[in-house]
């Protein structure tokens, strides 16, 4: 996937503070971020990006600056919110060590960091003139962590991870900008002197079923379009919006117009018989692949201590967190539970009673230190045990006296007599057999808590 520049100024980067000089010059094409000269110490500013997103690489440019740009720079990263100050950002990352810079040139650094960031700082040693910041990498927008999205998406736009795969033709304008924020100039083709009509594939954000349909139009507008979709790359296109007139200097928006379709992840737009659209809009609600595939990605780019954190809803073992973020990033659910029962199997009894402990009594509504997920995560869990209550009371009583732990059991689906019964026969089992079994039902309940936790 191409990378996109996610300081840009005209996709929403922004200069947030400078300890010298204009910040904003360093994202500005007609101006420079300059500095005064320093005795001692360096000069640093910080950029939010547009969306926050994993590098891949950073320019410092330096054009232009031949005999007053920096010896040296370094570049740190951070995750933090979008309105936070300069001065309230204290945890960096470095991305790049002082290195050294060239005067006059695109200085290229790669970043072998997958971890997801917002912001970055550049610093220059000790001062100087860097003409532009670009930092190339691929969004990974806040959406992709909420669970569950209630407003619909533009899941064709670039800041939402929506990408232009290719075209027909781009004679007079860029097919990329077709989904970029903003009604200027899009995607133009040339005059066609034959039959036929021009196309532009996009691949979108996630998987959606589209709910409204935007397109916008200049100056030099096409006769007509159509859409079409697919769920994969590897399928026939189907219809997904019949053949609609278009204006000039209009913005065409089709709801009820558009057909009946399950979740697509790629859309074809044809204009009839050629030229120019400024904007594509595609909005939705990411089915449940699409929302699977999107907060898989999101996971895959946290820090190990942040991905370790949204672990504790599943399960409370330390150790099985960390070693599922050591292993990261997984291609799909499967791969993630795959991963989880490798690990489990290999940990041991303190890590297995740590992650038992995170679990209420059945029948109870939670357990001390249960956060709000995995209370309700439990309550669904137990959904079905209703009576027995003074039977399944005693029952636990019993069984923690004799071996030190809550009882476990994945009663998902279980009725209250089938989980009574299961308690009295495990009641008569000797503590070594019990652990092995109370850990294979939790090994079941972090799979099942997975699932959800994609899913949600």
């Amino acid at each position: 996937m191409q990378p996109i520049d996610l300081a840009a100024e005209s996709l929403g980067g922004y200069a947030l503070a400078a300890n010298e000089g204009c910040p904003e010059a360093l994202l500005r094409a007609t101006q420079v971020w300059q500095t005064p000269r320093r005795p001692a110490g360096n000069d640093w500013c910080v950029v939010r990006l547009a969306v926050p997103g994993v590098l891949q690489e950073v320019v410092v440019d330096t054009t232009g600056c031949d005999g007053n740009f920096p010896p040296e720079c370094s570049i740190e990263a951070c995750v933090a919110p979008h309105n936070a100050r300069a001065e309230q950002i204290d945890k960096w990352v470095e991305l790049v060590p002082r290195s050294p810079l060239k005067g006059g040139h695109k200085n290229l650094f790669s970043v072998r960091n997958a971890q997801r960031f917002s912001h970055v700082r550049l610093n220059i040693f000790p001062d100087g003139a860097v003409a532009r910041l670009h930092v190339h990498g691929q969004p990974v927008p806040d959406w992709m962590r909420s669970a569950p999205i209630s407003l619909p998406l533009d899941v064709a736009a670039l800041l939402q991870g929506g990408r232009v795969d290719s075209c027909s033709d781009q004679t007079y304008g860029h097919v990329d900008r077709l989904n970029l924020p903003g009604s200027e100039q899009g995607w133009q083709t040339r005059r066609r002197r034959e039959e036929g009509e021009e196309w532009a594939i996009l691949h979108l954000a996630a998987s959606t079923v589209i709910q409204a349909i935007q397109v916008e139009t200049g100056q030099d507008a096409p006769l007509a379009c159509r859409l079409e979709g697919r769920r994969s790359a590897s399928e026939d296109w189907a219809p997904l919006l019949d053949r609609q007139q278009l204006l000039p200097h209009t913005l065409h928006s089709f709801s009820d117009e558009i057909r009946a379709h399950g979740g697509v992840e790629w859309v074809r737009l044809s204009i009839e018989p050629d030229g120019a659209v400024s904007r594509l809009r595609l909005w939705g609600l990411p089915d449940g692949a699409g929302r699977e595939a999107a907060r898989l990605r999101w996971l895959n780019s946290l820090s190990a201590r942040a991905f370790e954190k949204e672990m504790h809803a599943v399960c409370t073992s330390g150790a099985w967190a960390q070693g599922l973020a050591r292993r990261r990033p997984f291609r799909d659910l499967r791969q993630l539970v795959e991963s989880s029962q490798k690990i489990w199997d290999t940990l041991t009894e303190s890590d297995w009673l740590e992650a038992f402990a995170g679990h209420p009594r059945i029948g109870a509504k939670k357990a001390p230190g249960q956060g709000q997920t995995s209370q309700a995560w439990s309550a669904q869990e137990q959904a079905q045990v209703t009576e027995h209550q003074e039977e399944l009371a005693t029952g636990n009583r019993d069984y923690e006296q004799k071996f030190g732990f809550v009882f476990l059991i994945c009663a998902t689906g279980k009725s209250s007599q089938q989980i009574l019964s299961e308690l009295q026969r495990r009641l008569g089992c000797e503590r070594a057999e019990e652990v092995r079994a109370a850990a294979a039902e939790q090994a079941k309940i972090n799979a099942l808590r997975l699932e959800k936790y994609l899913q949600r």
